[in-house]
């Protein structure tokens, strides 16, 4: 069974004898200190917290204010992440948005008051330092009588948490902020995972891409989750993340670990994806993955080096529909400019963008071949014990039957994200290029598909109107082939085309609704 299933399963089991035992463990301490039946019961990294009622009645923390010296907030200005200020007996509530003060010794403290007079060791409620004793609020938690002298609890990373249980604190190294219940008990829709092999096959070099291609070209080291559809790695039109920042422009990892550890802690990332990169372009690179039926979608990112702020990326491929796993399948990675450095070159000295842009796929610059950007690569996501004989033709840039036909690049100067079903025309005009002079060309046919390959629209040609799409991502491809080719309709996979054919570049295409668009003028 997946390790992070039973990791919430033992999660969720484990939240009420957990609470029991801190009840517990702490009804003799309330024998001789009648403080407080609220306690801290779990620290995370990203500055959220957990408060734990002990008692028999409700109580209302909403004035309750929390310290870590010399940084004070009442609890009603932070985020709820779980829970209410009323917590009932046994129940617990989660606050997100406070950041612990790191002083000069290992880590740091956090102390719960019942009104802002920190000073005061009849207001001090509950409390816990870690890394070190001795912090600013110490010595008065030990004259509350609510920790001991000489006390710390461990030091603790970014993706790991600090939990009581037993009455000690402990290091929990795989965190859930508000862990689900197991809803897995219907025999009929059982929990099941899969392991898989994801492949980055870097295609990007001087005859692909000859202008200023750098003597070192090479990427950063893969990085992503598996996620539900609650949450993405990152959004087209968007701002970039602190996390896809520093990846796209250094090619770090470490803050956009910390994010995606917070979607697990969520519960809407699943499990993190992280491999080595590839020292010289082309070349490849694999890296191996859980995926839940919990966590279906997969997302992967690398650094485009050098560059100022370049990426490639596949995002929100879907391993799990209608109970069957995805036995393999190859998407051509998309070219993303994060938008938080203005250089135009591989070499350009740092130029922040100020304000922050938007992730944009690229179109232009010294990626582009007249006028369009060749694809820079693929990457083949497989299952563990897949059959040999499982076809791929989920990139139909690279599987064709024998014969010479050239490949027809597209591109397009209009907007790649919409805002659907408000009764405007969304168009999309798109023009055709031939890669080269002397190209072959037969028959062309426009074709519309979801980020899969399936089949959504054969339209007559440009300009494309998605307006009654409906909200998702697609791509639009142009195919070049020979008469008689099979398989060609919609709702079909472009794996079940036969014939001679050769596809286009894909133009990808977002189409959003809801809160996020603005509303019709």
């Amino acid at each position: 069974m997946h390790p992070i299933y039973l990791q919430l399963k033992k999660l969720a089991q484990l939240n009420k004898v957990f609470l029991r035992s801190i009840v517990c463990c702490y009804l003799l301490l309330l024998s001789f200190t009648s403080h407080s039946q609220v306690v801290i019961s779990e620290v995370y990294a990203n500055g959220s917290f957990q408060l734990t009622n002990i008692g028999t009645e409700a109580v209302d923390v909403s004035s309750y204010w929390i310290c870590s010296f010399p940084s004070y907030v009442v609890l009603n200005s932070l985020d709820i992440a779980c829970g209410t200020t009323i917590i009932d007996p046994t129940e617990s509530t989660t606050f997100s948005g406070f950041e612990y003060t790191l002083g000069e010794m290992p880590g740091s403290e956090l102390g719960l008051y019942r009104i802002n007079d920190f000073g005061n060791a009849n207001e001090i409620l509950a409390y816990v330092e870690w890394g070190s004793e001795g912090h600013r609020r110490s010595s008065l938690a030990v004259e509350a009588g609510i920790w001991q002298e000489g006390n710390f609890a461990p030091n603790f990373q970014a993706t790991e948490s600090l939990v009581l249980m037993d009455d000690e604190w402990s290091i929990n190294g795989e965190p859930m902020i508000c862990p689900v219940e197991d809803t897995a008990t219907n025999d009929d829709m059982p929990m099941t995972s899969e392991t898989y092999t994801i492949t980055f096959n870097a295609d990007w070099s001087s005859e692909t891409h000859p202008t200023d291609f750098p003597s070192n070209a090479h990427f950063s080291g893969l990085i992503g989750m598996t996620h539900t559809s609650d949450t993405t790695l990152f959004v087209i039109g968007s701002p970039a993340s602190t996390g896809i920042k520093s990846m796209a422009e250094t090619g770090a990892k470490i803050f956009l670990i910390q994010e995606i550890q917070q979607m697990v802690m969520q519960g809407t990332g699943g499990s993190l994806i992280s491999g080595s990169g590839i020292d010289i372009s082309p070349g490849s690179v694999s890296v191996n993955v859980v995926a839940s039926s919990t966590h279906p979608l997969i997302s992967v990112t690398s650094m485009i080096a050098p560059s100022p702020d370049w990426f490639i990326g596949v995002k929100d491929v879907e391993l799990y529909n209608d109970g069957k796993w995805v036995d393999q399948i190859t998407i051509p990675v998309g070219v993303y400019d994060a938008g938080t450095d203005s250089g135009e070159s591989y070499s350009s000295s740092n130029v922040a963008t100020e304000p922050q842009g938007l992730i944009e796929m690229i179109t232009d610059g010294p990626l582009a071949v007249n006028g369009i950007v060749p694809s820079l690569g693929s990457i083949t996501i497989r299952r563990e014990g897949a059959p040999v004989d499982t076809m791929d033709n989920s990139n139909p840039i690279d599987t064709m039957e024998t014969c010479d036909l050239s490949q027809r690049l597209i591109t397009t100067t209009d907007t790649t994200t919409f805002c659907v079903g408000e009764g405007v025309d969304d168009l999309i005009n798109v023009e055709v290029n031939l890669l080269q002079d002397d190209a072959t060309y037969l028959e062309t046919t426009w074709i519309i598909t979801d980020t899969l390959g399936t089949i959504l629209g054969l339209p007559a040609g440009p300009p494309f109107n998605l307006e009654d799409a409906g909200e998702g991502v697609c791509r639009i491809w142009n195919l070049n082939h020979a008469e008689g080719l099979q398989g060609l309709a919609v709702t079909n996979h472009i794996e079940e085309l036969e014939g001679c054919y050769t596809f286009s570049n894909p133009i990808e295409v977002t189409r959003l609704s809801g809160d996020v668009c603005p509303s019709p003028v």
